[in-house]
């Protein structure tokens, strides 16, 4: 398990399995775990890295696909849970792998994420998506605090529509804390 969200009366893990890196998301209710199933991809590896739940029985989780047999690039994806039913989200096309996700409500998520590491260890694009309740929508992620190679961007709290705050790391290790204000 990666990470764990939770309501009175209901908690909601997730993460992935270690042979062949399929999605788990198991469901604590009434004193008792259970698994939820997850759709299915034909992908090398997909787990999911964190869950949000703003109400019982509506969470979203994120995670990263990955595909080292066609072109190695990871990618980004989005489920679900309503009503006890796991469902895939459209992302943006190209969508990178995501990390965290905050939600402060069944209408409003921000999710965040890197690219993995190229050669020469050097991560290349960040990642910020903004959920309205109906479709994913890019957010600029400035991370211009910091010079040479791209942050890792890692987690994501939100408070409100109108703040969030993201962390993460440079290659170099400098730490990175980064604030929404509703627009920017």
């Amino acid at each position: 398990m990666y990470a764990i969200s939770c309501n009175p009366g209901q908690c909601v893990a997730v993460g992935g399995t270690v042979v062949k890196q399929r999605p788990k998301a198991w469901n604590l209710s009434l004193g008792q775990w259970h698994t939820d199933a997850l759709p299915n991809g034909a992908y090398s590896y997909r787990t999911l890295s964190s869950v949000s739940c703003p109400l019982v029985d509506m969470c979203v989780g994120v995670g990263v696909i990955g595909d080292v047999y066609k072109n190695g690039k990871d990618k980004g994806f989005a489920e679900q849970l309503t009503a006890g039913v796991w469902h895939r989200m459209a992302l943006p096309t190209g969508t990178l792998g995501l990390s965290s996700i905050s939600c402060v409500s069944t209408t409003w998520c921000m999710a965040i994420g890197s690219e993995y590491l190229d050669a020469l260890g050097q991560t290349t694009r960040t990642i910020a998506l903004k959920w309205n309740g109906m479709t994913w929508n890019n957010v600029t992620a400035p991370v211009t605090s910091l010079t040479g190679p791209s942050p890792v961007l890692d987690a994501v709290s939100c408070s409100s529509i109108n703040f969030c705050m993201e962390v993460g790391y440079s290659v170099e290790s400098t730490p990175l804390a980064e604030a929404w204000n509703g627009t920017s």
